[in-house]
C-alpha cells in the first residue's frame, strides 16, 4: 500500500511546480506583449500626431 501511495505527492508537487512555472512564463510573456503593444500604440499615436 505504501509504495503505491508514495509517488502521488511527488506527482502533485511536480504538477504544482509545472503550473507555477507555466503561469510565470505566461505572465512574463503577457508583460512583454503588452510592452510591445503599448510601444506600437505609442509609435502609431506619435505618427498620427505628426500627421
Amino acid at each position: 500500500m505504501l509504495p503505491q501511495m508514495m509517488p502521488l505527492p511527488w506527482i502533485i508537487v511536480f504538477l504544482f511546480l509545472f503550473f507555477c512555472f507555466y503561469s510565470i512564463f505566461l505572465y512574463l510573456s503577457m508583460i512583454s506583449f503588452s510592452n510591445k503593444y503599448s510601444s506600437c500604440l505609442l509609435k502609431s499615436s506619435s505618427i498620427s500626431m505628426v500627421w
